[in-house]
């Protein structure tokens, strides 16, 4: 084959490569929106359901956990009125939101997926605030607290990212062994 002929070949094969690594990319990006979107959809049918079954009625699922239905006028425990707590909501998921997009550009996959997690609980949590005036809590854990899935994937994205934001933070091991410079504040010189 003449060296012109293999130059023309790879030359027309990298952007196709380049391509394939997009829609690869590309495919990632659907699955885990995918799986989001499921996540979501469950939270939002289990309250419809909760709604539709729980009205006057516990249903005991183990001795310490109880399904039934109450309205969550409260935001994180306090009584503020509606629209502060809405208006407090959107401000945080913002914010959020800029964080998640930042740590996405700077190459991080895993923090900005649990971010989204929070945002997605945030979300449906404050759809219930606009359509009926409170959260819809259906999950009773020892009568010491009810709440629903929502919280639980704001809770559980927390946790992760502070368990794992810090390691997937650090560059390399290098920066560890560097050595912590001393601040004396001894004035007498």
């Amino acid at each position: 084959m003449p060296v012109s002929t293999v130059q023309n070949h790879t030359s027309k094969s990298k952007p196709f490569t380049q391509l394939r690594a997009l829609a690869q990319q590309d495919a990632r990006f659907w699955v885990v929106g995918v799986i989001f979107l499921l996540i979501y959809m469950v939270d939002r049918l289990s309250k419809m359901w909760a709604l539709s079954n729980l009205v006057d009625r516990r249903i005991s699922v183990v001795p310490w956990v109880e399904l039934t239905l109450v309205s969550n006028e409260k935001f994180a425990y306090l009584s503020l009125p509606a629209w502060f707590s809405i208006i407090v909501t959107v401000v945080v998921m913002v914010v959020i939101a800029g964080f998640a997009r930042s740590e996405f550009r700077r190459g991080q996959r895993l923090a900005p997926s649990l971010i989204f997690l929070v945002l997605l609980g945030a979300w449906s949590n404050l759809l219930d605030r606009l359509r009926f005036g409170g959260v819809v809590d259906f999950i009773s854990v020892n009568r010491w607290s009810v709440f629903n899935l929502s919280d639980v994937y704001i809770v559980v994205g927390v946790i992760c990212l502070l368990l794992f934001l810090p390691k997937s933070n650090t560059a390399d091991d290098s920066d560890k062994s560097a050595p912590v410079p001393r601040v004396d504040f001894d004035t007498k010189s």
